[in-house]
């Protein structure tokens, strides 16, 4: 069996741009490279090896976790089943974050950073900032230090804010769990099977990360201290509603490429604005 006969095969079964991943994937090559090797023969332990890897995304495990990568704002990151795959949709929070940052100084801190993707990402983009990247889940940060490949991030095992400096932070930047317990239960199966519960249930309102996130975050943001949240679209108009009562002032909410609110951002201690 040669790669093109293959790769129909598998296409049968899953779909084609996964059939094609776990091919690079298997024989250690390019896309480039597989363009150009259709007629290429795969050996026994090459082919066994594939279709292993099909019925493995035939049984809907992301392919993420099959290959352990994924890529997320133009960088590699390693990911198993202690972390959650890093989402497009996530780079938004990630863009807001850094254009504030640029190259300037900042101390940022990362809650529940998961894989790293968020931190690491900052800290690459932002050299000059100092990044603490946390998470409650030694697993999880086990992960975030197979990709954390900068100077300039620290990894910190906290429930949140128990473990870290108050009054040290200029920025404040998660992606918490956010998804209401009830509806865990019906996600896709390639979510609802493989990926964290712990990193996906924001409890029964799906609010519950915010509510400590935002309340606890006044002791450990300094004067003036800006937070972003990555919300649900559903979220916004509550999640503003929290701020304002937390004391957090310049209100903005920023849209994703599909045009749903995706991102909140509010600074700590200024004049009152909504946008």
């Amino acid at each position: 069996m040669n790669i093109l006969q293959a790769l129909t095969e598998a296409g049968e079964k899953v779909e084609k741009r996964d059939s094609e991943i776990l091919m690079m994937y298997a024989l250690g090559i390019s896309r480039e490279k597989l363009y150009c090797s259709y007629e290429v023969a795969l050996s026994k332990d090459a082919e066994k090896c594939y279709k292993k890897l099909i019925r493995r995304r035939e049984k809907k495990e992301p392919v993420a976790y099959i290959t352990h990568m994924k890529e997320f704002m133009g960088l590699p990151f390693y990911v198993d089943k202690s972390v959650l795959i890093p989402r497009p949709d996530t780079e938004v929070l990630v863009e807001k974050a850094i254009q504030t940052i640029g190259s300037q100084s900042r101390t940022v801190l990362d809650l529940c950073t998961g894989s790293g993707c968020i931190g690491i990402s900052i800290a690459t983009y932002c050299p000059n900032a100092e990044v603490t990247a946390s998470d409650i889940s030694y697993k999880a940060l086990r992960v975030a230090q197979k990709n954390a490949k900068t100077s300039n991030i620290h990894l910190v095992q906290s429930n949140l804010f128990s473990k870290l400096s108050k009054n040290h932070f200029d920025i404040l930047v998660s992606n918490p769990p956010y998804i209401k317990k009830e509806v865990v239960k019906g996600l896709e199966k390639d979510v609802r099977d493989y990926e964290p519960h712990l990193a996906l249930c924001g409890g029964k309102d799906g609010l519950e990360f915010y509510r400590k996130i935002i309340e606890g975050s006044k002791d450990y943001l300094k004067k003036e201290g800006i937070i972003f949240l990555e919300i649900d679209k559903d979220y916004a108009k509550e999640i503003q509603k929290m701020l304002l009562t937390n004391n957090y002032c310049d209100i903005n909410i920023v849209k994703d490429l599909s045009g749903y609110d995706r991102v909140i951002i509010a600074k700590k201690e200024n004049r009152c604005l909504v946008s």
